[in-house]
């Protein structure tokens, strides 16, 4: 078994991929300090499978992805591939030739693949354990290595001597085989803390289950006993409530009946109060026809107390002449010379007064309907005030009527009210006696 050749691309400081053969014999890499020697030996480690970023003189893993220069962009993978010779079948495998690969990428992921197979990192020690390759091993020589093997501490001289003497595979496949038994005897504690858990709930499950039947079968028997006392008391309510139904039916009868005649003496107070309407509309024309009336009235007495004035100018006149007339007839004697003169002033004088008794007469005839006229409108305005006077009294009797139907309407609301607050309070006492022989008998089964 040996190496034949590696490839690098992006670790640390190769850019670049680089091939590295490892032809028979010694292979040396010789250059300046600074040029990358370290840096194949280092990735030798860790495509072998290296975990400790302290090995390559890093902090963190990451940091062995190569980080770019001025002239060149920073690389987001690190990928070095192992080509090993197995001829004489070192490794465990039945191949002639392995190639180990590892990649890393700056998000932190990683892969590993054994001849371009994807696999796991404990595939890989599995197979390099005993081989001198395997994680820490002798075979690849860095720096401080030296230093480790001549220390004085055992324990890294014992690390290299069990990897060289090929006992490290078989120690740490006790080891695992311990951490199984240990794995396997925690579970089995587990186990035993579960089986004597499930008992303890399965003893608890008996007893509740026992208590589960006995409760079931007075639960059976007091469903039954609850069915019978429901029927009782069902039937003793319903021996109670029939006569109140009957009584609530009769109620209902009555107030539909005087709810109809409710609406009937509605319907004759809107008729009654269409035709006070009427009324009032033909009054007011009555009024309007009145006034009219009234100022005819007016205008006659205006015209009779004119011609009254005019009659007692007349008479005022006629006296007057009377007076004249003496006057004429005391003169007659002393004024004979002048009787022919005076004749004809007096024929024109009583034709005149006939005339004014003339005028005077129709006057009064005039005066005379006048009155008649304002008196039968008078006597129609009070047969008017009559009528609306009975329709007002009428108006009123339906008023009244109308406040006895919604007072009776009240009183039937009131008792259908009392009535279902009766059933509520009965249903309540059916309840709460429901709820008294449910306690009663939980107590007796207890």
């Amino acid at each position: 078994m040996r190496l034949t050749h590696l490839e690098i691309f992006g670790f640390k400081s190769f850019a670049q991929k680089v091939e590295i053969p490892f032809g028979p014999g010694i292979t040396a890499i010789v250059g300046p300090n600074g040029c990358g020697k370290s840096n194949v030996v280092e990735a030798i480690r860790w495509v072998l499978g290296e975990q400790r970023a302290g090995a390559f003189r890093s902090h963190r893993m990451e940091e062995v992805i190569f980080s770019g220069t001025r002239g060149r962009k920073p690389l987001g993978m690190s990928e070095v591939a192992l080509t090993i010779e197995n001829s004489d079948n070192t490794l465990p495998i039945e191949f002639n030739e392995v190639t180990l690969t590892r990649r890393l990428f700056r998000s932190g992921e990683s892969d590993y693949l054994l001849n371009k197979i994807p696999c796991r990192l404990l595939d890989i020690h599995n197979l390099l354990m005993d081989t001198g390759l395997g994680q820490g091993s002798y075979a690849v020589m860095e720096q401080g290595m030296v230093d480790e093997i001549i220390s004085e501490k055992t324990e890294n001289r014992r690390r290299i001597l069990e990897e060289a003497s090929g006992i490290t595979k078989y120690k740490t496949r006790r080891r695992s085989t311990w951490s199984r038994l240990e794995a396997t005897q925690t579970d089995l504690n587990h186990i035993e803390t579960s089986i004597a858990e499930r008992k303890r709930l399965v003893d608890i499950l008996s007893r509740q289950v026992s208590r589960a039947r006995r409760y079931q079968e007075h639960k059976t028997e007091l469903d039954e006993l609850e069915v019978r006392l429901g029927r009782f008391r069902f039937f003793a309510i319903k021996t109670e409530l029939t006569p109140q139904k009957d009584e609530l039916a009769r109620l209902a009868r009555d107030s539909e009946s005087g709810y109809t005649q409710f609406r009937t003496l509605e319907t004759e107070l809107e008729k009654l109060k269409l035709a006070y309407t009427e009324a009032e509309k033909e009054l007011q024309s009555v009024g309007l026809e009145l006034n009219r009336y009234n100022e005819e009235i007016h205008e006659k007495d205006r015209q009779r107390i004119a011609l009254r004035g005019r009659s007692e100018s007349a008479t005022q006149n006629i006296e007057r002449a009377k007076r004249e007339r003496q006057d004429h007839q005391q003169q007659l004697e002393e004024t004979q010379q002048l009787r022919l003169k005076t004749g004809e002033d007096l024929t024109a004088a009583q034709e005149q007064l006939t005339t004014v008794d003339q005028r005077l007469q129709s006057q009064m005839e005039e005066a005379t309907a006048a009155e008649q006229a304002y008196a039968s409108q008078r006597d129609n305005l009070a047969a008017h005030k009559n009528s609306q006077m009975e329709q007002l009294r009428d108006q009123g009797a339906l008023s009244r009527t109308l406040e006895r139907l919604q007072t009776e309407r009240e009183g039937v609301a009131e008792r259908a009210a009392a009535l279902r607050d009766e059933s509520a309070r009965l249903a309540g006492e059916r309840d709460a006696r429901t709820e008294r022989n449910a306690q009663e008998l939980a107590a007796q089964s207890n």
